[in-house]
């Protein structure tokens, strides 16, 4: 279960009883847990895995994320990291532009037009792995690839091309 960074109920049961720790990932072993999984050690830790202490700072352990844990009802939940309020792209690039290209963009399935936003990043903060899109349109990667690519030739085409060209500035040496 993923909660957002901000979240402070339990989505679960409903308390307001979550507690948050440290993701980490010993690279020695190749283990990821919370923090809690790890043994308290006179300088540090020691790891649930290989059982090697492991120092403040030490470069071999890193945090990776934030875990969740509700103290009423155990479950355990990934919390995602804080999404920026503005995105620097999206005052650069004119409303109108972004209008166009997803007009062009709209065309096909209601599940290829999800899976291609998902991928490329319109009309959402971020743009997507193939395998994390795959997943959430029941598609495998590869097929992702292939609206993806069909998509963007599709922007390249004559035809839808020069719809976009007024939108292009010339630039030194041009």
């Amino acid at each position: 279960m993923q909660i957002e960074a901000d979240q402070s109920v339990c989505p679960a049961c409903g308390a307001a009883r979550l507690e948050f720790f440290p993701l980490l990932h010993h690279m020695m072993c190749a283990y990821v847990g919370p923090e809690y999984d790890f043994f308290p050690a006179a300088d540090g830790y020691t790891c649930p895995k290989c059982r090697r202490d492991i120092v403040s700072n030490d470069r071999a352990c890193e945090i990776v994320g934030t875990i969740a844990r509700c103290s009423h009802c155990s479950q355990e939940m990934v919390v995602s990291p804080p999404r920026p309020a503005f995105r620097p792209i999206d005052g650069a690039i004119p409303p109108n532009l972004q209008q166009m290209a997803a007009r062009v963009l709209a065309a096909g399935t209601p599940r290829k037009q999800r899976a291609r936003r998902r991928r490329l990043g319109i009309g959402i903060r971020t743009d997507h792995a193939l395998r994390e899109v795959g997943r959430q349109v029941s598609a495998i990667g590869e097929r992702i690839h292939q609206i993806t690519a069909t998509a963007l030739s599709k922007l390249k085409h004559a035809s839808r091309s020069r719809k976009l060209r007024g939108f292009m500035t010339k630039g030194p040496g041009r």
